[in-house]
């Protein structure tokens, strides 16, 4: 299994798979982890792992349990060829060039336990090599032309009371619940995430959940336009209020057109399938309603992975 050090981590991290693996023991807990762009979702189990070097380190370590840390590291593979490596150094991950799953991450508690003195720099202190407990560590900028993806966890913008605005690199932040229940989480995170754009407010989705759990659904979406579109060829009524209904949403940001050649192949996507509700008693006929309740068989809802918070 593949590690990753991140000092700006308040805790560790393992995901279920390796727990699974290992066959820990999982104990209750609860926190919630923060991520890119202010997203976050809860953690609720905990286990603890004795790491070591095979030789006198040794150390006990609380892991969150998260059902994913990140992608693979590195993202691409890359070429050793030209970087003319030291031969005579123990690497704490010899084939590093290649991309491998991570299922560890060690924070802050821990990490500079794991460094020793020694650097080794090289190609203008572009790549550092840093001596630890496993090892030396490779560190730094590797040009790879072949892709232009890079990985990165996020940057965050901070501002304190007592300073001007600062950039600060931070890969996770951790902090401990002051509260679990739902209908609090769900606040906290609005509070949070609430911002005005453009004339008018806009608020993330509360994740209670990792968003890559929410499956492809594009297949389920198509099928409802094409059972509006039959809808539409019996009431030529509904479909003029409909599609006037649209060209409304549309310079608003609400909706947006997805052609069959935009549809992406490289991620799961989930689409809001839509359809007209009657009310009678409204001076609008009809009005669109989303279904957030849409699913392929087998796959969670977008209902399913928001907090739903009770009014």
């Amino acid at each position: 299994m593949i590690a990753i050090l991140d000092s700006d981590s308040q805790q560790s991290l393992c995901s279920f798979q390796a727990a699974n693996v290992l066959g820990l023991k999982k104990q209750d807990f609860c926190a919630t982890i923060a991520g890119v762009s202010g997203s976050c979702f809860s953690v609720r189990k905990r286990v603890s792992i004795e790491i070591s070097n095979g030789g006198s380190f040794k150390r006990k370590l609380n892991f969150l349990l998260v059902p994913e840390i990140t992608g693979c590291v590195p993202t691409q593979p890359f070429d050793l060829t030209n970087m003319n490596l030291p031969q005579n150094i123990t690497y704490a991950d010899a084939e590093f060039n290649i991309p491998k799953r991570i299922d560890i991450l060690l924070g802050g508690e821990i990490f500079y336990e794991l460094l020793k003195n020694k650097q080794i720099k090289l190609h203008d202190n572009s790549i550092i090599l840093q001596d630890s407990v496993f090892g030396y560590i490779v560190t730094g900028s590797i040009q790879n032309d072949q892709s232009n993806y890079y990985f990165c966890n996020f940057i965050q913008d901070q501002v304190d009371k007592n300073l001007t605005k600062f950039w600060d690199l931070e890969a996770i932040e951790i902090k401990e619940e002051s509260s679990c229940d739902p209908d609090d989480q769900a606040m906290q995170h609005f509070k949070s995430s609430v911002r005005f754009n453009s004339g008018r407010y806009e608020v993330g989705f509360p994740w209670k959940r990792v968003k890559q759990e929410l499956n492809d659904n594009f297949s389920v979406a198509e099928n409802h336009v094409k059972s509006l579109a039959k809808r539409f060829i019996r009431d030529p009524t509904l479909f003029k209020q409909y599609f006037g209904i649209l060209k409304e949403y549309e310079p608003q940001g609400i909706i947006e057109r997805v052609f069959q050649t935009e549809k992406p192949t490289d991620r799961a996507v989930f689409y809001l399938p839509h359809q007209a509700v009657f009310r009678q008693e409204n001076t609008m006929k009809i009005r669109i309603v989303f279904d957030a309740s849409s699913h392929e068989d087998g796959q969670l809802t977008l209902n399913e992975c928001i907090c739903q918070v009770r009014i």
